[in-house]
């Protein structure tokens, strides 16, 4: 379903009612001809994408035909009652036309629909999948002389079977370019399972399948934030709002760091993975690199957000603060692999991480995350171990649903070091999933978050999303200083510096930069 078809409809069938009432109480029958046509066909339209696309509803189809047919006759009828006041109809045009902008904004219509689609697992879990309704199913070839064989098998379902990722610097350091990602024709979507058997009970011609599983960001808006009144060595405008820096004894860092005179081996690069990074940040800026120039925008936000908590230039007397003193330790470079309404696939989430790879990004950091119902993230697993295999660093979100990390991905996978969230009295956020049950796990500051946003503003969010780029520019802060520190090594400090929180068993220990830095260049 293409989003925005739904809402150009609905916002034409109000424009063209709007007007067809209009001119028709003006008795103008044949000027209100012309918007009646275009309201019944663009009415047409829009019941059409309703229902074709009502399994991607987010809730009952009725509701939201109510919902919508509802406010396009009270707004029908009250142009008609102030259409009489020749006075009030200029201001009132006005603001439908403010209205409607609004409503086509992203997250408003739009969010009335998935863009992707929840099919039953296979495996004995009772809970739902999301699948990436342009590629469901991600499955690795054992040879590709079995390919014709694949493709006859599912013949009957219209497939359309492409390479998954074929944009691999180095194929001898991975068997992701044996990964297939299959579309299977609109008509067999509610198919998807059927596919995903006859694959897996294909042993001679596949070593394994997996739906392609969709993630999303979602983080919370907050406006509580909490002061401190330390007296920083750094000018920061707003350093003052970062609670965690005072957690973190920010202050006592920087201090060593110059006192000190550290000099990094390297600057670290910091990938950050996600719906794009508004590279032109007065606070961002310097400390920024384009992989892409598609990838230097960020409409939804997320990543902006991000990249600040990451790495926003310090000491710059504007704005917020990151680990660096300096802009000789870390740069930012961003990966677009959401879509700007904050959706992605494991295919595209797949395919940054190794871009990022290949670019020799020291880190990835991933805020993104969805359940899961895979035994085991082998595809994920193999990224995680190609960016490895280039010397990076990969860290996650927990995720925001109060539930055990394991169901969510990559937050479950192999090899990446898991975040959860804690709040200003270090207790486990209550969104924030639990990390007790993964192999890597860490906390982080996640909760009213102040950092930077498209178009040179900041704002405060929460969630996970928020504490996974703290650990990030921590790890990159470590790469600058030793980059040949793998992600074992580097979790290890990360575990035996850090302090307790009130439920360190859920959320891991709380990061410490200080006495992270200190053991580092020992």
């Amino acid at each position: 379903m293409i989003l925005s078809l739904y809402s150009i409809s609905y916002i034409a069938s109000l424009f063209f009612a709007i007007f067809w009432s209009f001119f028709d109480l003006r008795g103008r029958k044949f000027w209100a001809w012309f918007p009646k046509i275009g309201f019944f066909l663009a009415i047409g339209f829009y019941l059409f994408n309703v229902f074709y696309n009502a399994e991607y509803a987010e809730t009952n189809i009725v509701v939201l035909l109510i919902r919508d047919l509802g406010l396009l006759h009270v707004l029908t009828w009250l142009t008609t009652k102030i259409a009489m006041k020749k006075s009030w109809f200029g201001l009132w045009f006005m603001g439908l036309l403010a209205a409607m902008m609004w409503l086509y904004a992203p997250n408003v219509l739009e969010k009335s629909f998935s863009k992707h689609k929840l099919v039953e697992n296979t495996l004995e879990v009772s809970q739902m999948v999301e699948v990436d309704k342009n590629g469901e199913l991600l499955f690795d070839i054992k040879s590709d002389n079995q390919l014709q064989n694949i493709q006859k098998a599912l013949a009957a379902y219209e497939v359309n079977i492409q390479r998954a990722f074929p944009e691999i610097a180095h194929p001898d350091r991975t068997n992701l370019d044996e990964y297939y990602v299959v579309d299977i024709a609109d008509q067999y979507e509610r198919k998807v399972v059927e596919v995903y058997n006859t694959l897996n009970e294909m042993k001679s011609a596949v070593d394994w399948v997996e739906y392609n599983e969709t993630v999303s960001v979602d983080p919370m808006e907050s406006t509580n934030l909490q002061k401190n009144q330390i007296k920083y060595v750094i000018d920061d405008e707003r350093i003052n709002e970062l609670w965690g820096f005072e957690w973190m004894k920010m202050n006592d860092t920087y201090k060593f760091l110059n006192e000190a005179k550290i000099k990094p081996t390297k600057v670290a690069k910091i990938a950050i993975l996600d719906t794009g990074v508004d590279g032109s940040h007065p606070d961002l800026k310097d400390n920024y690199v384009t992989t892409l120039k598609k990838y230097d925008s960020d409409k939804r936000g997320h990543g902006t957000h991000c990249a600040g908590i990451a790495g926003a230039v310090s000491n710059n007397k504007i704005g917020v603060a990151s680990y660096a003193p300096n802009n000789d330790f870390v740069q930012i470079t961003s990966i677009k692999v959401l879509s700007d309404y904050g959706f992605g696939s494991q295919q595209g989430i797949i395919n940054g991480m190794i871009k990022a790879a290949d670019i020799g990004a020291d880190v990835l950091s991933m805020s993104l995350g969805g359940r899961s119902n895979d035994v085991a993230q082998r595809a994920y697993s193999d990224a995680v171990k190609y960016a490895n295999k280039a010397n990076a660093i990969v860290v996650v979100a927990a995720g925001n649903s109060n539930m055990n990390a394991t169901e969510f991905t990559p937050a479950n996978c192999e090899g990446v070091i898991t975040v959860s969230a804690v709040d200003s009295d270090l207790n486990r956020a209550k969104f924030s999933n639990y990390i007790n049950d993964v192999k890597m796990g860490i906390a982080a500051p996640g909760v009213d978050i102040l950092s930077t946003y498209p178009g040179g503003d900041y704002q405060v969010f929460s969630g996970t999303s928020m504490a996974t780029p703290y650990v990030a520019g921590l790890l990159g802060m470590m790469k600058a200083v030793n980059p040949k520190m793998t992600t074992q090594e580097a979790y290890k400090i990360l575990k035996d510096t850090g302090i307790e929180t009130t439920d360190t068993e859920k959320t891991g220990k709380f990061i410490q930069p200080l006495k992270v830095l200190e053991q580092v260049i020992d």
